[in-house]
């Protein structure tokens, strides 16, 4: 598959409606480095064998997508985890599921058991 389908552009308008996970797991949801986009956790180029966004992608903002210095891109998968203390597998399945669901996004539980950790191993979201 390598053009996006219109299920997988519908999910990742789903998912960018969401705040940033980097944003969340610190506290500080308003206060990030600009619009949300979709980040996949595999795609082609780092060797996963899915392609699909179903299942596979996060919102994060551009500066914890794409910067070198914070960003999923620049930090690379292990150190993204650690640094932020995230689960990404465990909430792109969550994601997924809403999605499904049609739950939207609200404001009384953003991620909301998604396994989100912030520092020093506090549970962020809800569940």
């Amino acid at each position: 598959m390598s053009k996006a389908t219109r299920e997988d552009r519908a999910y990742e308008k789903f998912v960018r409606t969401w705040p940033c996970v980097v944003a969340v797991a610190l506290g500080t949801p308003a206060q990030c480095g600009g619009p949300v986009e979709f980040c996949h956790l595999e795609h082609r180029g780092m060797g996963g064998a899915r392609v699909s966004s179903l299942g596979n992608g996060f919102p994060a903002c551009g500066v914890h997508h794409r910067s070198s210095w914070a960003g999923f891109h620049g930090l690379g998968v292990k150190t993204f985890q650690r640094t932020f203390q995230l689960d990404l597998p465990a909430i792109c399945l969550r994601l997924l599921k809403y999605y499904e669901l049609g739950v939207p996004f609200c404001e009384e539980h953003p991620l909301r058991g998604l396994a989100l950790t912030g520092h020093g191993g506090h549970k962020v979201a809800a569940g």
